[in-house]
């Protein structure tokens, strides 16, 4: 009900409006440059992004977050490890035979890696880098995998005995070439444990 002499007036909303997903992109761009992430994370719009530009923004990024890593550990997580390692060592959970400086030299923060776009061109490069001496199969492996090397190993020398239990012999493990019937099978590594010493996936 409206008071005399008052007309209703009807409100039609044009928004939005065509320039409504250009001007979202805009700020998401301006938003993403600011927290130094790549605008295809940050937003999930793919839509614009190519093989190139996506792995140039995922480079820059990353460099921030292993920034962000190693403020952590050095910061936060060194310090936390050397106010427990004397109270471990007191409460029983640590040798109090080896000394705390031991335990505190010991210490290796592992944090998380992160794998590439084109998985197989990025395998090829880092076995060919670390096959030229340009590079360590630690670093390849912690930067892209997040994980440590010699758990790396351990896993590998676990499946190769579980299979030889069983008499099972599948790509890559130990006793394939014996079995594909290699002349050469007792003169180069004898496991995959031993073949990633030689290089990612025994190159």
């Amino acid at each position: 009900k409206l008071p005399p002499g008052i007309e209703f007036q009807s409100w039609d909303p044009s928004h939005p409006t065509d320039a409504f997903d250009p001007f979202t992109k805009s700020l998401l761009r301006s938003i993403s440059s600011g927290l130094d992430v790549a605008y295809a994370s940050l937003s999930g719009d793919l839509s614009d992004v190519n093989f190139s530009s996506i792995r140039a923004g995922l480079i820059a990024e990353r460099d921030v977050w292993r920034l962000l890593q190693k403020w952590m550990i050095e910061s936060v997580l060194d310090d936390i490890y050397r106010a427990w390692v004397p109270m471990a060592r007191l409460s029983g959970q640590l040798d109090v035979r080896i000394t705390t400086a031991d335990y505190q030299n010991q210490i290796e923060w592992q944090p998380r890696g992160w794998a590439w776009v084109d998985p197989l061109k990025d395998v090829k490069a880092a076995t060919e880098a670390i096959n030229n001496g340009l590079d360590s199969r630690s670093r390849v492996i912690s930067e892209r995998l997040g994980r440590d090397f010699e758990d790396v190993l351990d896993d590998l020398q676990r499946e190769d005995e579980l299979m030889a239990e069983r008499g099972i012999v599948l790509p890559g493990s130990a006793g394939q070439s014996a079995a594909f019937g290699d002349d050469d099978a007792t003169d180069g590594p004898k496991s995959r444990s031993e073949l990633a010493l030689v290089g990612l996936g025994g190159g």
